[in-house]
């Protein structure tokens, strides 16, 4: 929500830029349906995560060489383009890592791991996101600063993370897209009426 308070606050974006910006950590999770196919169809997939996230991260990078200027379309648009490229790694990155602890880590321990990094997670984001609201009461661009070195971090991080050993990885040599969401439906449709009903009660 901070990303949206910025856009607004301090770069007085429009209504309908911030409904943009609010649709992209959910539009980009269409591409979860082709993640796996993705990630499987990469010989070398420690290469293609670090590639990934230079590519994503650099437009955070760039806004600390970009003058921003409330209310030009041409920035806010920018600004947009670069939570996209953001949010767009989401859906690769993470079922990335997820193959790659998958065989690390015993079963047994999944679910303590996971308390403990979530919690942290949560207790560092609440605190990064009042420092920076405070940041930002002090100076209303101060997310030119904070942005690119969150930016630095992201690559640093998804390149500590590839130091991991993928023995969880395989490699495919087809993209057999279209015939895995063809009995992935039908496993869902008609075998698992269980999770079919479940999942219909949520529609409505």
């Amino acid at each position: 929500m901070l990303n949206e308070f910025v856009f607004i606050k301090s770069l007085k974006g429009s209504n309908y830029q911030l409904s943009v910006l609010f649709q992209f950590s959910v539009v980009v999770l269409i591409i979860a349906v082709i993640t796996n196919e993705i990630i499987e169809s990469f010989r070398d997939k420690k290469k293609f995560l670090k590639l990934l996230a230079v590519l994503t991260r650099i437009p955070l990078i760039l806004l600390l060489f970009l003058k921003p200027c409330v209310g030009n379309t041409l920035y806010n648009y920018y600004f947009l383009f670069t939570f996209f490229m953001y949010y767009l790694a989401s859906p690769i990155v993470l079922p990335s890592l997820n193959l790659m602890l998958k065989n690390d880590y015993k079963h047994q321990h999944f679910g303590k791991y996971y308390s403990v990094a979530t919690s942290l997670n949560k207790v560092v984001m609440l605190v990064v996101t009042f420092f920076f609201g405070l940041l930002l009461d002090y100076d209303n661009f101060a997310f030119r600063y904070v942005y690119p070195a969150s930016g630095l971090l992201a690559i640093f991080s998804i390149f500590l993370l590839t130091r991991i050993d993928d023995n969880g990885f395989t490699v495919k040599k087809h993209f057999a897209l279209l015939s895995n969401v063809k009995n992935t439906l039908k496993e869902t449709l008609v075998s698992n009426r269980a999770f079919r009903d479940f999942q219909i009660s949520l529609v409505f």
